[in-house]
């Protein structure tokens, strides 16, 4: 018997909470042995749909496909997927190897098969030489391990992660990016996060899916987001970028930005002259230099100096705050009260009609 093309479908889902929509119509598919991330800040119902797929919440309306069957009005625990919780959710008073076997018991496993099981889930995420361990006695680290052999020990269809990072620091939540993708890959099945951090979905997934008000918006691998986002809200919380209101000039390709005092060339097709667009330019496209398709003259009002890199913000004369990023000792440095001058291709301007 073939098998289904994806790992879960998400066909017109709806959920209300009282008077309030937390998910309003979503439809998305995730694929097999894919990392899909949902981003959106919080509020937006990323929380909400990951547990409508785990089967936490009911449905109000539209289908849950897992694994090519119709699971809308399945109990959780009947449901081939897994969930790992924010807090992680393991029993203070079990060992390591206790909470890992907890649900795999549930299920009638026992013996040697159960063992077995449980060692080679602690043995994936590196965990087996502290099995006797009680979770007072880990770190975050190693508690969102044992979350997380906890999880796949039962070898679910799809993996749902509800902000696995929030609680570690910046250098563990590096290496458990990375982790969580290789992760994926050994298992072979479907990973799908819930984050509001960018960098995590930019690290680890296949395809993020950008939410807002309960919908999806816009779903594409990391660097087609990056690149060409599909409205000012994408392109502003996907990554740092300026973006500002423009009316599409009737010169050709050109749309005319009072914030920036200029006609801004653009290599991207336009509506009809008129039309009010956005434009975006992200940061490191932006030169110091007043060569090049649009140029400007401002006054740096600060510097960020973040190691590798500094983000200059920068006033144009017309107002506009224009943010540069750029690699250090690749160009003189500014400070604050510099007049400089700034320009920017053709190319790097996307124009946004939502």
């Amino acid at each position: 018997m073939p098998q289904p093309a994806t790992a879960i479908e998400i066909v017109e889902v709806r959920k209300s909470f009282g008077g309030v929509v937390a998910v309003d119509g979503v439809s998305l598919a995730v694929r097999n042995n894919e990392f899909l991330a949902l981003l959106g800040a919080s509020g937006c119902g990323k929380t909400t749909l990951l547990r409508l797929m785990a089967g936490l919440e009911a449905v109000d309306a539209g289908r849950i496909i897992i694994a090519g069957a119709d699971m809308t009005a399945t109990p959780p625990f009947l449901r081939p997927v897994n969930l790992m919780f924010q807090s992680y959710a393991l029993f203070p008073h079990m060992s390591v190897a206790e909470n890992v076997a907890f649900g795999l018991k549930q299920d009638g496993m026992a013996g040697a098969e159960l063992a077995a099981r449980v060692t080679d889930a602690l043995e994936l995420v590196e965990m087996a030489s502290l099995a006797k361990r009680r979770p007072d006695q880990l770190s975050g680290g190693q508690k969102q391990r044992v979350a997380l052999a906890r999880c796949i020990a039962k070898r679910p269809k799809v993996l749902l992660l509800d902000e696995p990072m929030a609680a570690l620091d910046r250098a563990l939540r590096e290496r458990t990016r990375l982790e969580l993708r290789n992760l994926r890959e050994r298992l072979g099945i479907a990973f799908v996060v819930v984050t509001h951090d960018q960098e995590d979905a930019m690290t680890m997934a296949d395809r993020v899916a950008v939410m807002d008000k309960g919908r999806v918006v816009q779903v594409a691998p990391p660097r087609e987001l990056y690149d060409a986002p599909c409205s000012k809200l994408v392109a502003s919380f996907f990554g740092e970028s300026n973006v500002w209101e423009a009316c599409v000039s009737t010169e050709g390709q050109r749309v005319d930005c009072a914030a920036l005092g200029l006609s801004v060339a653009v290599a991207a097709s336009l509506p009809a002259a008129g039309s009010s667009v956005a434009i975006s330019v992200r940061p490191e496209r932006i030169e110091f230099s007043n060569v090049g398709d649009n140029a400007v003259a401002g006054v740096v009002e600060d510097v960020v100096y973040l190691g590798t890199v500094s983000t200059y913000l920068v006033r144009a004369a017309h107002g506009a705050l224009i943010r540069i990023t750029r690699q250090n000792g690749t160009h003189p440095s500014s400070v604050r009260g510099d007049r400089v001058h700034l320009s920017w291709p053709a190319s790097a301007v996307v124009v946004l009609t939502a």
